[in-house]
């Protein structure tokens, strides 16, 4: 038996993240995950890109591990926000805040590599993977989980679920869930323009099309990260067009802002799902990320919320720690529940708000996205709200 305090079930981008906020904090952490590093997070399997918040790279300064990728982040200081066919648009602006930028989009492969770079040396950690978990029993007379593994078996008084919106933990813990399928992917690559616009290198484009959600994220110089949802009946017919034709497709929906698509690199497609757990907590687990909370990318906020639990659930703890107290009390968790429970609401409703209002297509929802979308330019209150938001800003 190898006693811990917290045993980190997934180790992914939330998960590393989760083990990293914990270091040096006199808890014995432990990370399992079945799959290897370079499994998760090869660029060969995941070309997406995140576009982390402004309060997101603060959390990830926190954590040391912004200046590792800081030469790969690029940031957007604008976001600007259409309809196609429609009259209007939103301009979002970090100058607004005095930050220099609202956000930053980096590689999900670069992200990951670089939390689970070297976790198992920090102080306190410990990382198994590939594992498999072979059951779970929680001894409420010790207050402690015994959890058996391939070849042993650790104990743990706090089981934190990172495992994802298919969460086992959630699952074995017999948490219910608001879930449902989007019946829609992402489909996401990279494309390069023929021309280097100083203008638009770190402007984001978002546009509402008849087909879905287009985001153009700057990536370089002549390189974009381009991520479209789509319905999935037609799914299959986009991504059998060529290089040409489904550039031709992109210049449709986008027109000329960035000038005229000249590459785009190999697609690939993720289902898009949500998610919202009834509950974030029971006897000695707790529930971060997207086992707590899973968004459809058209507000780019899936992570960016996953890492806020993540700050705030080892602020609790290490305050427990430090006074002494059971970090796997009921109070303790119900600390972090009403912590976090406004932000996964307004999160949660603003991201299926806007799917909804760009979903349909009669003639009284069209009239209303347009007016929303001129008042958003022109109220300063509005325009100032929307971007804190998407900033990660408005929390605090």
């Amino acid at each position: 038996m190898y006693p811990y305090d917290v045993a980190i079930i997934g180790g992914g981008l939330v998960g590393a993240s989760m083990a990293r906020s914990l270091a040096g904090s006199g808890l014995r952490t432990i990370v399992l995950d079945q799959q290897q590093a370079s499994d998760l997070y090869s660029a060969h399997l995941d070309n997406r890109g995140l576009a982390l918040s402004y309060g997101s790279k603060v959390i990830l300064d926190k954590l040391n591990v912004w200046s590792n990728i800081n030469e790969h982040a690029y940031p957007i200081t604008t976001v600007h926000v259409s309809e196609q066919g429609c009259f209007g648009f939103t301009r979002l602006a970090a100058s607004n805040f005095n930050i220099d930028a609202l956000g930053y989009v980096v590689s999900a492969s670069k992200l990951g590599l670089s939390l689970m770079q070297g976790l198992e040396e920090l102080p306190n950690i410990d990382v198994l993977r590939p594992v498999t978990i072979k059951g779970l029993c929680f001894n409420s007379e010790t207050a402690d989980w015994t959890v058996a593994l391939d070849q042993q078996k650790i104990t743990a008084k706090l089981l934190i679920a990172a495992d994802g919106t298919d969460s086992f933990l959630r699952t074995r813990q017999n948490i219910q869930s608001n879930s449902f399928d989007f019946q829609q992917s992402a489909i996401v690559t990279n494309v390069y323009t023929a021309s280097d616009n100083i203008k638009t290198r770190t402007t984001a484009f978002e546009r509402f099309t008849n087909n879905g959600v287009v985001a153009i994220l700057p990536f370089g110089q002549q390189r974009y990260k381009c991520i479209a949802t789509v319905n999935n009946i037609i799914l299959s017919d986009l991504m059998q067009l060529n290089d040409a034709q489904y550039i031709a497709h992109l210049q449709n929906a986008i027109g000329y802002r960035l000038g005229e698509f000249t590459a785009v690199d190999k697609r690939m497609a993720f289902p898009i799902r949500h998610l919202q757990a009834n509950s974030l907590f029971t006897e000695g687990a707790v529930l971060i990320g997207n086992a707590a909370n899973t968004l459809h990318p058209v507000a780019a906020q899936g992570f960016n919320l996953g890492l806020r639990d993540v700050d705030a659930l080892s602020n609790i703890l290490r305050l427990a720690q430090r006074d002494n107290l059971p970090i796997n009390s009921t109070a303790i968790l119900e600390q972090y529940a009403q912590q976090r429970r406004a932000d996964h609401a307004q999160t949660q409703n603003n991201t299926n708000s806007l799917v909804k209002m760009f979903a349909s297509n009669n003639l009284l929802s069209k009239t209303r996205r347009r007016l929303g979308v001129v008042a958003a330019q022109l109220i300063r209150g509005v325009n100032n709200s929307i971007a804190a938001r998407g900033a990660g800003i408005w929390t605090s």
